[in-house]
């Protein structure tokens, strides 16, 4: 048994070096390699460049931020205020018909420029019709994934993910198992 264990440790470490001076060889950078890339016979420090958060990405993440909080006392509110995109109202009004005063909070958020990436929980009970699903008085929690455009303060464009099989199944409409 020690022979086998050696031999798929030297086969592990045969297949990295192999790997290694293949990446050598072709000019490629790697983590591997620990941030270096390949000179013309030798290994030199990479330039890394970075770059400073950039104030748009901040002022939108703190404009999501503060919608959510309106949002969560006010819907009508919080379109009035935040909101230019069309569909994402006829989203909100069809999902507050469902599940009337629901919350929207933010788990994560990734900001770039003037789009916003938001890992979401929404939170509400199903206490009207749903796509012809009577209400159940269930509690509802689902993860959303979100993002935003925004322009000149206002969210113009969005994108929304879920897991609408979880969402059939916590209102009774499909089955868990």
């Amino acid at each position: 048994m020690f022979h086998r264990v050696v031999r798929i440790r030297m086969f592990g470490w045969g297949a990295i070096v192999l790997l290694v001076v293949s990446l050598v060889l072709a000019g490629c950078q790697a983590p591997i390699l620990g941030a270096y890339s390949v000179g013309q016979a030798m290994l030199t420090p990479a330039t890394v460049e970075t770059t400073a958060v950039e104030p748009a990405a901040e002022a939108n993440k703190d404009l999501i931020t503060r919608y959510f909080a309106l949002f969560n006392e006010d819907h009508e509110a919080a379109i009035e205020e935040f909101i230019e995109d069309e569909v994402l109202i006829e989203h909100i009004e069809m999902f507050n018909a469902s599940f009337p005063g629901y919350q929207l909070f933010a788990d994560d958020m990734i900001a770039e420029a003037d789009r916003i990436f938001v890992q979401a929980r929404f939170v509400g009970v199903h206490n009207g019709d749903l796509m012809g699903i009577a209400p159940t008085g269930n509690e509802v929690t689902l993860v959303l994934a979100l993002t935003y455009d925004i322009a000149d303060g206002k969210i113009v464009n969005h994108w929304m993910y879920f897991d609408q099989v979880s969402l059939l199944q916590q209102v009774g409409a499909f089955p868990t198992e």
